[in-house]
């Protein structure tokens, strides 16, 4: 049986799934770099810092610790660290290195833009989300999706629970995947609340062609009663007391006063 292969070779730069992984392995060069980039090193740094207390000391998600608070504890108010709570698990798992919340972005990453092309391909068409997965892949979201911050990693999680939830109120998905999908949803928003702005496609669902009105009922008032939690944990967040602001200093004077939240 013979095989064409200018035959494969075009079909392949056709989907979707080349590119996500064709962009995933470009980006595994220098994956355990350390995070010394001019852009967001600071950012990066905290992150792991986090991550390394929490491996060190137990995964406390209400108290995230940095090292920077002189005498003080160093808990401190930041996003929900999840993501944080993720790249401690690996160094649990494989022990402590630096780079595994960049491999954990860089597959989130990955992920989201695939779950990105079915949500417009099933309510676009395929020429339409494969021209926007490319243009998304080539974009800001190509370096910032082997950084060591939770930004790309709580944008997947929505472009996931989207597509599951808006499958389920059209009635080609069962109750199982719109749970986890507001699950997924509800996490991204917890770790970076600007990507809550992708929250307004569910109420919007209702005008889609085939919407379930029962599903969509059902799926939205059960996303009221998470955003509830949601606002009670980041609540919990915002009303530590005793802020300082730090500033820090490595023999010169950084551009920017680095801000954080410390407590006790």
């Amino acid at each position: 049986m013979s095989v064409d292969l200018n035959q494969m070779a075009k079909e392949s730069v056709k989907d979707i799934r080349f590119w996500i992984l064709l962009f995933f392995l470009v980006r595994l060069i220098g994956i355990t770099s350390p995070p010394v980039e001019t852009w967001h090193s600071w950012r990066q740094t905290v992150v792991n810092m986090t991550a390394r207390n929490y491996h060190e000391t137990g995964i406390d998600l209400m108290h995230p610790r940095v090292d920077i608070a002189g005498d003080l504890t160093g808990i401190t108010g930041m996003e929900f660290p999840i993501y944080n709570a993720c790249i401690a698990v690996m160094m649990n798992v494989f022990g402590e290195a630096h780079w595994y919340g960049r491999l954990l972005n860089l597959i989130a990453a990955s992920f989201g833009i695939w779950f990105f092309y079915r949500l417009i391909r099933d309510h676009v068409d395929e020429r339409t989300a494969f021209l926007a997965a490319m243009i998304l892949l080539g974009s800001l979201w190509f370096s910032m999706s082997r950084k060591i911050i939770p930004d790309i990693f709580a944008c997947s999680l929505i472009f996931i629970g989207i597509e599951r939830c808006i499958g389920y109120i059209k009635g080609n998905l069962s109750a199982f995947w719109m749970l986890l999908g507001i699950a997924l949803c509800s996490i991204g928003v917890l770790i970076k609340l600007s990507v809550g702005c992708w929250m307004i496609l569910l109420p919007l669902s209702y005008f889609l062609p085939g919407s379930n009105r029962t599903r969509w009922w059902t799926l939205n008032v059960q996303s009221l009663g998470l955003l509830t939690i949601i606002s009670f944990l980041m609540g919990e967040d915002r009303a530590r007391m005793g802020f300082i602001s730090y500033r820090n200093y490595t023999g010169i004077k950084l551009r920017k006063d680095l801000h954080f939240k410390i407590i006790r």
